[in-house]
């Protein structure tokens, strides 16, 4: 799940990560908090969860919709974090402070409808990476 509405390619003439620093580093991060927050918390009511906060070593069975909130806004704003997000049927998201996306492994076909639709909602991008 992404920003943008497919992979830049490495030898892009664009202003890629100058756009990334900016997004990371200013106050539209705030936004893109609220929309990653929105992205899990809609999942979280169809799917359990657990929260596994990496640099802290801190694993959350069934999180309050708060927790994610403040976690994920956390770890945007110190820089060195990630969370991982399980939903059941081993379904993991993962969230770095240093990224524009949120990394999907294993979602179901029913997973990937649902995740397409919310993502769309939230002004987000649901894309498979091209293979190097």
């Amino acid at each position: 799940m992404d920003v943008l509405p497919k992979q830049v390619p490495n030898n892009s003439k664009g202003q890629f990560f100058e756009v990334e620093e900016y997004l990371l580093n200013n106050h539209r991060q705030l936004c893109l908090h609220y929309r990653f927050a929105s992205v899990i918390l809609k999942l979280m009511c169809y799917y359990p969860v657990i929260l596994f906060i990496v640099n802290h070593n801190k694993i959350v069975k069934d999180p309050s919709p708060k927790m994610i909130g403040d976690s994920i806004y956390h770890m945007m704003e110190n820089h060195g974090e990630t969370l991982n997000i399980l939903f059941s049927k081993n379904v993991l998201f993962v969230l770095e402070e240093s990224c524009l996306t949120i990394t999907v492994y294993n979602p179901s076909k029913d997973m990937r409808a649902i995740i397409k639709k919310i993502a769309k909602g939230e002004g987000l991008f649901w894309w498979k990476p091209e293979q190097s």
